[in-house]
Order: structure tokens, then C-alpha cells, then sequence
């Protein structure tokens, strides 16, 4: 009886619990870094969707009278989703942008713009951009800037962590 029991081959019960334990483990900790991934996918995502839509603003500001000026709440939003249709189902006018992934576009008299969109992570991102020679933008809160501006027009990319 006992040779039957050696010869029989399988992993006991104490195997099986420290393979479940070291998978727990790693579980623990590879889930909190893989959820950040997550979120940073989501607020490149805005950022990116934010920069293109100054990019069709910009190209058309180069053609408006006077040169370099933006123009003003639906034109604007019909020239950036005219130049880049995807974005025609995220872009607003007057409405604060939510987590659904809106991005609000807001012109001002002095010729500014500016676009402003929440991403699902929580975090806000505003692109201001102002044709050269108006004057400064606040800041609001900015965590982080990033230079989008060419050689007529300076643009800065705020993060704002609201999450």
C-alpha cells in the first residue's frame, strides 16, 4: 500500500497553495501599475485629440481676415471638424467639458483660443494659443506645459489633476 502511494506522481496540497499565494502576489502588484497605464492612455489620448483640433484651427487662422485670427464659436467648430472629421462627435460650444471625453472650444475678443477637455482618467487638459503679440494667458493650476506654437501663434497644453 505504501509503495502505490510513492510511486504516484502529483503536487501536494502545500505546492498548490504557495503557487496560488506567489500568483496572488503578483497580481497585488502589477494591477495598481497596469490601472495607471490605463489612465495614461486615456489622457494622451485627450492631449492628442486637443492638439489636433488647434492644428485645423491654426491652418485656418492663416487664411482668415485679418491673417492669423481665429474664428468664433460654430464657424471654428465647423472649419476643425471640416479638416478633421473624428472629432466631430467630441467638439462643443459653450458647455463645460465632462468626463465623456468633450472638448469645449471657447474664442475670446483679443483673438485667443481656447480648447478645454476633461479625459475619463479626471484629469483636465487646456490648450490656450493666442496669435503673437496678444496678450498673456493665465495660467490655471498647470501641472504641465508643453510648447504647440509655431512662428505666429504661442500655444501652451495645461494639465490640471482634478481626479
Amino acid at each position: 500500500m505504501f509503495n502505490r502511494i510513492r510511486e504516484e506522481k502529483g503536487f501536494t496540497l502545500v505546492e498548490l497553495l504557495v503557487v496560488i499565494l506567489i500568483i496572488g502576489i503578483l497580481i497585488f502588484v502589477a494591477a495598481p501599475s497596469f490601472l495607471g497605464q490605463q489612465d495614461k492612455a486615456h489622457d494622451s489620448g485627450m492631449k492628442q485629440q486637443l492638439t489636433i483640433a488647434y492644428k485645423a484651427a491654426k491652418a485656418d487662422a492663416v487664411d482668415n481676415v485679418p491673417q492669423g485670427t481665429f474664428k468664433t464659436g460654430a464657424e471654428l467648430r465647423d472649419v476643425i471638424v471640416a479638416s478633421e472629421p473624428q472629432l466631430g462627435e467630441v467638439l462643443v460650444l459653450d458647455t463645460p467639458a465632462d468626463s465623456s471625453g468633450n472638448i469645449q472650444v471657447n474664442t475670446t475678443n483679443d483673438g485667443s483660443l481656447e480648447l478645454v477637455g476633461e479625459s475619463t482618467s479626471g484629469n483636465t487638459y487646456t490648450l490656450t494659443a493666442a496669435p503673437n503679440g496678444a496678450q498673456d494667458i493665465e495660467a490655471r493650476g498647470a501641472t504641465a506645459r508643453r510648447n504647440l506654437g509655431g512662428a505666429r501663434y504661442a500655444a501652451q497644453l495645461e494639465a490640471t489633476n482634478t481626479g
